[in-house]
């Protein structure tokens, strides 16, 4: 029964998305996004797990009250919602790029034809930045995690291939594709904000807790910069990319230096964070419980092996 009610569950998701997708491809981005925005503010928080995303803000802004906490709670909602119609939307936002409406800042950072790491977190319209850096670099190699809803995973994976770059699930094939593109010039993309099984222990926010160490690891190995992108949704219909300055393995102490590089890609992507943390889309648990169990299980269930080994293999 228990069976029977999760999977009817996931095909009412799976057909509200399809409907909401079809109503937003037919509006103009700046309303399918205030529309949407409005919709996740006004009723959003019924589908956010509110216990695990108020929970990540007292542990990372300890000083912010219940008060405050609540209202980036809403504000979680609100930019979901506005991805979620912009995800519609992404062939126009392409052609937007380099005028007024979509803004690479830090493009010298990037030289075409020679590879780097693009790391960042679940941050306003994270995809966003996947379009923008190609349009100087050309089409990159993207990893990602799938929801977990079929339909809305082939969906989701359609408008992503708008962007003109390939996106992989996470697998240990998908690692090989990986290296086997960087070594052709192909850069890559990444999201490293989410809880991991294993990796180096790095601060975050004033706690440790562990972190993939892939990048640091790919970048290491392949002679690569590590690039952290911070991006910003201005309004419904413009959106800033900015790229930081490049982490380049030999700028490390070879003693500790993948973890000396994931300490300082998560600082930077503490950074982008506390500068707009309603926009951060914590919907998973990021630290464990003083009893060393994780606060929820979703986030172990869609994780994958994040060792060494298992990326090299």
């Amino acid at each position: 029964m228990k069976n029977r009610h999760h999977t009817s569950r996931r095909w009412l998701l799976g057909a509200v998305a399809a409907t909401g997708w079809t109503l937003f491809g037919l509006m103009p981005l700046k309303m399918a996004s205030d529309t949407a925005g409005f919709l996740g503010r006004s009723f959003g928080l019924r589908l956010l797990k509110r216990d695990v995303v108020a929970r990540n803000f007292r542990m990372a802004f300890p000083e912010f009250s219940e008060e405050k906490i609540a209202g980036l709670t809403r504000g979680v909602a609100e930019n979901i919602a506005r991805l979620f119609a912009e995800v519609a939307r992404l062939g126009e936002i392409s052609r937007r790029v380099g005028g007024a409406d979509v803004e690479l800042v830090g493009a010298h950072h990037v030289t075409p034809g020679r590879p780097a790491i693009f790391v960042g977190p679940h941050l306003s319209n994270w995809e966003v930045g996947v379009i923008a850096i190609s349009r100087v670099l050309g089409p990159m190699n993207v990893i990602y995690t799938p929801v977990g809803i079929s339909s809305v995973d082939r969906r989701l994976l359609t408008y992503r291939r708008k962007t003109g770059s390939t996106y992989y699930e996470r697998s240990r094939a998908a690692m090989r594709a990986i290296m086997t593109g960087i070594e052709a010039g192909r850069s890559v993309a990444l999201l490293v904000d989410q809880r991991v099984p294993s990796g180096p222990t790095v601060d975050f926010f004033g706690r440790p807790t562990v972190a993939t160490g892939f990048p640091a690891w790919l970048a290491t190995r392949c002679d690569v910069p590590i690039i952290p992108v911070d991006g910003r949704r201005e309004r419904g219909d413009r959106f800033v990319i900015t790229l930081s300055e490049p982490l380049r393995p030999a700028d490390f102490p070879e003693v500790d230096r993948e973890k000396a590089l994931t300490q300082r890609m998560m600082t930077a992507v503490e950074g982008f964070i506390r500068s707009a943390p309603e926009a951060w889309f914590c919907n998973k648990a990021r630290w464990r419980t003083e009893k060393n169990k994780p606060i929820d299980k979703e986030s172990q269930r869609h994780s994958q092996p994040e060792d060494r080994q298992a990326m090299a293999e």
